[in-house]
């Protein structure tokens, strides 16, 4: 049972989209708490169009899909709306459940755990499948671990370097002066 009909989401995001009011201004005027309620269902306009309002069936993403878009927050400076933006995610808010899963459970966090247990054969196939994308997460993993690796390389060379010609400069100073101290001092004698 949804609590709010299509055509009254689809009422209250165009008056938005219309610019006849704000977020504001349409959370008191139908009653609602706050302004959280509106601003989803206009990013669902925006992302899927009407479709987006429609309630049905859960949208169901791949391991991939939920894999691109936990690597994407946790290593570039976008925010979870940006990245459902850019991988047409619905629901914003699914992306920092994946996150948080992630950060706790690592790969096991996307492994779909729901239904009847499966028996026999069902199993037998389903640990060859699991294993394939144990192995497939394994490789991006490592994969993004030697590219961080090589980055950490790169700056502790370029520290190297520096350090290296702040020592010879440092050198260069010392020996100058006392090269001609001792010039000086067998001129003197």
């Amino acid at each position: 049972m949804t609590k709010y009909t299509f055509e009254f989401k689809l009422k209250i995001v165009k008056e938005y989209l219309d610019k006849r009011t704000g977020y504001h201004s349409l959370s008191k005027k139908y009653g609602f708490k706050d302004t959280q309620q509106i601003r989803r269902w206009i990013f669902a306009y925006e992302i899927a169009g009407e479709e987006g309002l429609k309630t049905g069936k859960n949208r169901a993403y791949s391991t991939e899909v939920k894999l691109d878009a936990v690597n994407l927050y946790l290593t570039s400076n976008w925010s979870a709306r940006d990245i459902a933006k850019d991988l047409g995610i619905i629901d914003y808010s699914r992306i920092l459940d994946w996150v948080r899963r992630y950060r706790s459970d690592n790969f096991e966090a996307f492994k779909q755990s729901r239904g009847r247990p499966k028996t026999g054969q069902e199993i037998i196939n389903k640990k060859t499948e699991l294993s394939l994308d144990e192995k497939d997460f394994r490789i991006r993993e490592l994969e993004r671990e030697l590219e961080n690796t090589k980055i950490e390389l790169k700056y502790l060379k370029g520290l190297r370097r520096l350090r290296m010609e702040q020592q010879a400069k440092e050198k260069h100073v010392l020996f100058k002066p006392s090269t001609e101290n001792s010039s000086s001092q067998s001129n003197n004698c």
